[in-house]
């Protein structure tokens, strides 16, 4: 597959990916170089989506990035990789790659808070690593309704805008065994003023079970207005929970 250097290299990777789902799994390679997307990179089970590296491989929205796949039912958000066609996915990888929303050169964003780079719901076994995720707006990396998760040794740099109040870094919702490991969070990184929680890990009014038996340690997080936050607005809860060993600094509280 030759994403053949235009403004659409989604189409080909994502082709990839799904022949190899297809044939049972395996592994998609991507060489250093800059990837521009002009729609949502879709991620299939059994794939693993590698890069050579989070500075070597670079996968970029295109500017004015306004993607024609509605993620979560929402259209008009500016989600980089998210489950081939919204349906639940299983054993997956994606490692080595740096993630930019090249927020600042989009125009004509609105208020709309489904602006997420990573967006994965209903994932099982799913390991997000060694990648960097910058210039985003909302949330930057999101997982929802999903277990066994891994995400690991990842640079998170967010918060460019400061039109949102919600700049979080890693933000996990209605989820079960979720391993938040070594990852460096920054949500004032682009320069905005309205970065926020560079870690959350609750339940909402859409959860189906209990966020439990999850772990966040050896973090640093620093330049976020806010570091971690523990949470549940909804009749599940939140339990099981250990948070250890992370490192928090210029974080108003």
């Amino acid at each position: 597959y030759n994403t053949l250097g235009d403004n659409a290299s989604n189409v080909q990777i994502n082709a990839a990916m799904l022949a190899v789902s297809t044939a049972g799994g395996g592994t998609v390679s991507l060489k250093p170089g800059t990837y521009i997307i002009s729609d949502v990179v879709q991620i299939p089970s059994n794939v693993k989506l590698v890069g050579s590296g989070k500075d070597a491989t670079i996968i970029q929205a295109v500017a004015s990035y306004n993607p024609a796949t509605a993620v979560g039912g929402v259209s008009g958000a500016r989600v980089m990789l998210t489950n081939y066609n919204q349906a639940a996915i299983s054993n997956n990888l994606v490692e080595g790659i740096t993630w930019d929303s090249n927020v600042q050169n989009i125009t004509g964003l609105t208020s709309n808070s489904t602006h997420r780079c990573i967006w994965v719901s209903n994932a099982t076994d799913f390991v997000f690593r060694n990648n960097k995720v910058l210039n985003t707006i909302n949330w930057a990396v999101f997982f929802f309704l999903s277990t066994r998760i891994w995400i690991e040794d990842n640079t998170v740099l967010g918060g460019y805008s400061s039109t949102y109040n919600q700049n979080d870094g890693i933000h996990v919702r209605d989820s079960q065994y979720v391993f938040i490991h070594n990852n460096y969070v920054n949500t004032l990184f682009g320069g905005g003023t309205s970065g926020d929680d560079a870690i959350v890990l609750l339940t909402d009014q859409y959860a189906t079970m209990d966020t439990a038996y999850c772990t966040v340690s050896g973090n640093i997080i620093g330049g976020n207005p806010r570091g971690i936050e523990l949470g549940h607005d909804s009749g599940y809860h939140l339990r099981d929970i250990t948070v250890s060993n992370n490192v928090v600094f210029q974080a108003t509280f």
